[in-house]
């Protein structure tokens, strides 16, 4: 094992770059695990939210649809019964 001097601020990030374990070891010391694990769970939470709104927008669609077939029956029946003698 070779023994490594930090002397500054400027040894440190020069010695972090050139050994990436050291980083990950002192971001995880910093970090902890669980803001570590962030940018991944946020990473899931949009492709589920995406999913979701994906979900919301064919049943809105379909609703609609429904809406629309409703009114048309709706629009048929009233201008389709025959006058009433009057």
């Amino acid at each position: 094992m070779t023994t490594t001097t930090i002397n500054d601020i400027a040894d440190l990030a020069r010695i972090l770059r050139e050994q990436p374990e050291w980083a990950d070891t002192i971001r995880g010391i910093l970090l902890g695990q669980e803001l570590i694990e962030l940018p991944n769970r946020f990473a899931e939470f949009v492709e589920l939210t995406q999913q979701n709104f994906q979900l919301l927008r064919e049943q809105q669609k379909a609703d609609m649809a429904e809406v629309k077939m409703s009114l048309l029956r709706s629009a048929r029946l009233l201008y389709t019964r025959p006058a009433r003698p009057g």
